[in-house]
């Protein structure tokens, strides 16, 4: 099987990107390439690859909040569970698309992946148990949770309508 990618722009956000690889499915159950080196060639600025990944589970009715930096691209993937996804522009400069949101109904079957940029807001929404890949591209050191910047979920500003009032909050995330 040849792996392929389609890769799109959100029709809003276009710095977003989507990414959905082939699937090969049999009686067995399913198998797909998440990421290789030729989709980091077309998806990331040229000189940049990524470094490091994460895995990220986060119980039922969790709820991340925006959190962002100046310099890393993020690859998002849902592996297991359920999420409701939000990416929210906080670029200062790019002021056609400040605060503008986007969200996705992420999920293990769909395996589609969203490429996140640098002063873009990353955030989800547990439907249940889930298990959240991270992928991170960056040049120099990592700015760990505590170099990064957290916007407030609840900012009317954002008009985010999150599928839960009270969601099980870190400390960072509780304001």
């Amino acid at each position: 099987m040849k792996i392929k990618f389609k890769i799109s722009d959100h029709r809003v956000l276009k710095k977003v990107k989507i990414i959905k690889p082939s699937k090969y499915i049999d009686q067995r159950g399913y198998i797909y390439t998440n990421f290789n080196k030729e989709l980091e060639k077309k998806i990331l600025p040229r000189n940049l690859n990524f470094n490091h990944c994460k895995v990220n589970f986060r119980k039922k009715n969790v709820l991340v909040g925006i959190h962002y930096d100046a310099k890393t691209w993020k690859l998002l993937s849902c592996i297991k569970g359920r999420i409701f996804h939000v990416v929210t522009c906080l670029d200062e400069q790019d002021k056609k698309n400040i605060y503008k949101s986007v969200s996705f109904n992420l999920d293990e079957k769909k395996n589609i992946s969203i490429l996140i940029p640098p002063k873009y807001g990353n955030s989800f929404y547990c439907y249940e148990d889930s298990i959240v890949l991270y992928q991170f591209a960056y040049n120099g050191k990592y700015l760990d949770y505590n170099e990064q910047k957290t916007f407030s979920w609840r900012n009317k500003e954002l008009n985010i309508k999150w599928p839960t009032k009270k969601p099980l909050l870190s400390d960072r995330d509780n304001f």
